[in-house]
């Protein structure tokens, strides 16, 4: 009897050290939730970037056509972003189809493909858009992980396996994503404002590729046609 119990008690150490902080073992369900953990990837604003918090279904996602320069202009948030605020109403209630000239992309420590696009007109004027990894948290119980996920390999199969240096690229593309405002830390590609579009639900390219490189066939993926409107 006494070895069955420090049996027990040995796996019931184990299976406490497998769980997360919140008691799930990542991409598990939660026993609390009911939805899935996922990986624990980023922290500031996650549930916003991910289009898992509770504001996301105010998130109007029939896209409005723009530009990369009209979001660059638009006003800089005041105050500043420090970081930990709920979603905005406006630009970060809105989904946006901007063409862009493609600059630079990476992987993050957050697992983000983080992409640098300019406005055709400039390569100079550049913002960031953002595909999240749809295996962390927050992305994986978004109902618009789907399209997350379509999107970010519809860049990879047009662009190439992203490294966590930043390599260029040649070519456009159209895009389509969530506004966000980020938090300004000299982020390569930083607009004024700190417009993003993260996540991107929807990419398309027939001539992404590095310097050096062949295109590839046009990759596409298209936004859901469930549109939510903005209250």
């Amino acid at each position: 009897m006494r070895r069955a119990w420090i049996l027990l008690a040995i796996l019931g150490l184990s299976v406490a050290g497998c769980a997360g902080d919140d008691g799930a073992a990542d991409g598990e369900s939660s026993a609390t939730t009911g939805t899935p953990a996922g990986a624990k990837c980023g922290v500031e604003r996650w549930p916003v970037k991910t289009l898992s918090d509770d504001r996301s279904k105010d998130v109007n996602f029939t896209p409005q056509p723009s530009s990369v320069d009209s979001l660059r202009n638009l006003p800089d948030p005041k105050p500043a972003i420090k970081g930990n605020e709920k979603r905005f109403n406006g630009t970060e209630k809105q989904t946006f189809t901007v063409e862009a000239a493609l600059i630079q992309f990476a992987r993050e420590e957050d697992e983000d493909i983080h992409l640098v696009i300019a406005d055709p007109s400039d390569r100079t004027h550049q913002m960031i858009v953002e595909f999240p990894d749809v295996a962390c948290s927050g992305a994986i119980a978004s109902a618009h992980k789907d399209e997350m996920a379509v999107a970010r390999a519809a860049f990879v199969a047009a662009c190439g396996e992203p490294r966590t240096s930043f390599h260029d690229l040649i070519g456009t593309a159209t895009i389509t994503g969530v506004g966000f405002l980020d938090k300004k830390h000299n982020q390569n590609g930083l607009a004024p404002n700190g417009i993003e579009l993260h996540p991107v639900l929807a990419f398309s390219s027939s001539d992404c590729h590095v310097p050096g490189a062949t295109p590839t066939p046009t990759q596409t993926s298209t936004p859901s046609a469930t549109a939510t409107p903005s209250p």
